[in-house]
């Protein structure tokens, strides 16, 4: 099962610096593909308790926001020492990704990251 999802949210470089808004784009593979990335965004980037969410939560391990928050998070934002804080998604499909190169591109996802003025 392939996911497709626009997320908004902001990025920056430092604490000292302002936010600037972004559209992102995420398809990916299967979400069971990208469980482990999605298990350390939970635990290091949103503090949540691992043995919790498994207990009470498991699907909040494949749900498509998750996936593509931690996909922008590992493979583009993280790899550009960029802070990044997500807001809203949307689900998409494959016709409402960008036309262009993607931004980012592994074997099991791909990502764009449209800045806005």
């Amino acid at each position: 099962m392939e996911g497709y999802i626009k997320i908004y949210g902001k990025t920056r470089l430092s604490l000292d610096e302002g936010w600037q808004k972004v559209v992102c784009f995420v398809s990916y593979s299967n979400p069971h593909d990208h469980r482990k990335i999605v298990e350390d965004s939970f635990q290091y980037h949103l503090s949540l308790d691992l043995d919790y969410i498994n207990q009470n939560h498991p699907d909040h391990f494949t749900e498509p926001h998750n996936v593509g928050r931690a996909i922008l998070l590992y493979y583009y934002f993280r790899d550009r020492h960029q802070f990044f804080n997500d807001n809203q998604f949307e689900y998409i499909g494959p016709n409402a990704l960008p036309s262009r190169e993607p931004d980012e591109e592994g074997e099991k996802y791909k990502l764009w990251v449209n800045y806005v003025a």
